[in-house]
């Protein structure tokens, strides 16, 4: 688990000042106690390394794959596209290899840079490409654009900012670095506490604050030319019917599981699971024990 914040804007008012980005980044340090890291370039407006636009990114991190060289943010060789990311992605070695091969060169084996070489490649259609869990923010210099993401099935949080007349995103892991920024009243929204009270849950696109908003699963936001819009890049398929045997549909149940459990592996720290002694989490330490032997 690591925490991502960060803003863009082009009002200077509203410039997110080193001391903004360090109370955005502290408020997350719970979710990142191995590293802190920052980008914040100088805002020139009009300058050719930032355009029109201010740029500032912060992230704490919890090191788990390349714990010597997967510092965040990280950004590709002319410093052209930044990335944090809090999130793992299960295919990034068979990704890297591909990008290579197109000519694409690493300096770390963090997936983290995978996503940067990947967005490099395919722009916003780099979801085609991804298995994994993940909440992201891309920041594109030479277009000035930033891209908000979150994984199929939004295990990884992700909230934002955003209000047309300010000409700025504000986005966190969580609401509390948004709301560390200074800029954003802490204003209730009514609705969203109905549902809290109803549900026990807020469901997306709202947060308990009336201008903050939760980017939903299977989806991604792109702030660009002042304005921003949201699209849904996965849906599951319900319509969708398997003419399986019970006995072919077991087999495949297992092959989906194990591999599922398999992928998670990869880690430099030693790996854990919770046991409850049910059938789920029993089967999952079984997986990994095979896996280890």
């Amino acid at each position: 688990m690591c925490g991502i914040t960060g803003s863009v804007w082009s009002d200077p008012s509203r410039a997110i000042t080193q001391d903004r980005l360090n109370d955005m980044t502290f408020t997350l340090q719970h979710r990142g106690p191995d590293e802190i890291g920052m980008h914040l370039p100088a805002h020139e407006p009009g300058s050719t390394n930032s355009g029109n636009l201010g740029v500032a990114l912060g992230f704490r991190r919890l090191a788990i794959i390349d714990v010597e060289q997967g510092q965040q943010p990280i950004c590709n060789e002319d410093e052209s596209i930044w990335l944090v990311f809090n999130g793992e992605i299960y295919n990034h070695a068979e990704l890297r290899q591909q990008l290579i091969r197109q000519g694409h060169s690493f300096r770390s084996h963090c997936d983290s840079e995978t996503i940067v070489h990947l967005y490099e490649q395919y722009g916003v259609d780099l979801f085609d490409h991804l298995n994994g869990m993940f909440a992201f923010a891309i920041w594109d210099s030479n277009n000035q654009r930033l891209m908000l993401a979150r994984d199929r099935l939004g295990q990884k949080p992700l909230f934002y900012h955003y209000h047309p007349s300010n000409g700025q995103v504000i986005f966190g892991s969580e609401l509390k670095s948004i709301l560390a920024s200074g800029l954003v009243k802490r204003e209730m929204n009514p609705r969203a506490l109905d549902d809290f009270l109803v549900y026990q849950y807020v469901p997306h696109p709202r947060s308990i604050f009336q201008s903050i908003n939760k980017l939903a699963p299977g989806h991604y936001a792109v702030f660009e030319n002042g304005k921003l819009h949201t699209q849904c890049y996965w849906n599951p398929d319900l319509d969708r019917v398997h003419d399986l045997s019970l006995s072919d549909t077991k087999t495949r149940l297992l092959e989906l599981v194990t591999t599922s459990v398999h992928s998670r592996m990869e880690s430099e720290v030693p790996l854990g699971a919770f046991l409850s002694g049910g059938v789920d989490s029993s089967l999952i330490v079984a997986l990994m024990d095979q896996h280890q032997k």
